[in-house]
């Protein structure tokens, strides 16, 4: 018996501490197994966890993917398909052929005037501030390609292209006698793209008109970027469109094409030869009358929107039956020979569009005292030093719509 006592007292220690160590050894085998979530799920294992980290980093590496090159998703848009690799560049589009290769000018990263949020689809090296007085940065993007249409006059076209660029260096430009100068640049109001183009002239003959074909008449169109370059332009906007209609006043570079309908009322945009702009109602005029006045280019489309630098539209002005938020073309004078050429971007998910209104307030805030209303919609484009800066909706794929006339500085 003693001996049997013995044994136990010897055995009963050792058993408890085994038994005690397998407890910690649990306990601690247990706490290293389990992770506990942040929303409070818990994963079993630590392998549970890396498997769910690993169809995050799936999710986050299609993403990236889906994010890239928008042309891979349609081919028949006319644009080149290019590596998955290329991601996270939106392509922009200029002119050329097979709309490929087009890249969209560098307006500086960061802050833009009116707190608008930073430009969007610029290579990560970009870097700068685009404020209401300056644009400064580095860089350009390349791209191609436009999904949408619609417009304030109907037509459609086919796609283009093109291999320029521009950096920040470029959207400043000064003509070698000293006669022009053109200041570049992009600005967000109304969770809209804004592109300006400021214009000093020391002679009034650098502000063209030119049509297409170079032949006045119904229906005769092409794109506004052929049309500019065939004229040589710096920096050209599309027109007012005047071939989709038989009447309005038509006065370009001088010449009397078109006399307006004595019973319109709509507005007309006036540049004088002295550099001066005025908007007119067509009943109260004459081309004559006006050609003998000094009157060297007259628009019919309209609305005025600014004149004796207040806004002359209202909230629920609008052309004809276009919808109230719309990619939009202006001319405007700050004074004589001093000018703004705007476009605006509009029916895409980056850019909502501009109202009558709104555009009246983004011309007037800048310093303009008139401001004439162009053709917009689908129509809408600028072209500068080569390429179209603005996203256009005007055709299928990434294509410009073809217009009747512009407006340029050569």
């Amino acid at each position: 018996m003693d001996k049997h006592i013995k044994i136990f007292r010897i055995v009963y220690p050792v058993v408890l501490i085994i038994f005690t160590l397998f407890v910690i050894l649990k306990a601690f085998v247990i706490k290293n197994s389990v992770t506990v979530a942040e929303d409070g799920g818990i994963y079993s294992s630590v392998e549970d966890e890396d498997a769910e980290k690993g169809k995050e980093d799936e999710k986050a590496s299609d993403a990236v993917r889906n994010s890239g090159d928008v042309e891979n998703e349609d081919a028949s848009s006319g644009t080149d398909s290019e590596t998955e690799e290329n991601s996270g560049k939106k392509r922009r589009h200029g002119k050329g052929t097979g709309g490929s290769g087009g890249q969209k000018p560098d307006f500086g990263n960061g802050t833009r005037g009116k707190g608008g949020p930073g430009n969007k689809n610029r290579s990560e090296e970009n870097s700068g501030t685009d404020d209401e007085s300056s644009v400064t940065g580095s860089g350009s993007v390349t791209g191609s390609g436009n999904v949408k249409s619609g417009s304030e006059t109907a037509d459609t076209s086919g796609s283009t292209g093109t291999t320029s660029s521009l950096t920040v260096e470029d959207l400043t430009y000064t003509d070698g006698n000293g006669e022009v100068t053109i200041k570049v640049k992009q600005i967000r109001e109304y969770d809209t793209e804004i592109f300006i183009a400021d214009i000093q002239l020391t002679d009034i003959t650098h502000l063209r008109t030119a049509f297409a074909d170079d032949t006045f008449g119904r229906n005769i169109k092409e794109q506004t970027s052929d049309i500019a370059d065939e004229a040589g332009a710096v920096l050209a906007v599309n027109g007012d469109f005047y071939g989709a209609r038989d009447t309005g006043l038509v006065i370009r570079n001088g010449t009397l094409y078109r006399e307006s309908s004595k019973k319109s009322d709509e507005d007309v945009g006036l540049l004088y030869d002295d550099g001066s702009f005025r908007i007119v109602a067509a009943s109260e005029v004459s081309g004559e009358e006006l050609i003998a006045d000094g009157v060297v280019q007259a628009w019919s489309f309209g609305p005025g929107l600014v004149s004796d630098s207040k806004v002359t539209v209202t909230e629920n002005d609008e052309v004809d039956m276009a919808m109230a938020s719309n990619p939009r073309t202006a001319i405007g004078m700050i004074s004589p020979m001093h000018f703004v050429l705007v476009a605006t971007e509009g029916r895409t998910e980056e850019s909502e569009g501009l109202s009558l209104y709104q555009l009246a307030l983004v011309m007037q805030e800048y310093g303009c005292t008139e401001v004439y209303n162009l053709d917009g919609g689908g129509s809408t484009t600028m072209y500068y030093k080569g390429q179209i800066l603005n996203d256009t909706v005007g055709g299928r794929g990434s294509s410009e719509r073809k217009v009747s006339d512009i407006v340029y500085i050569k």
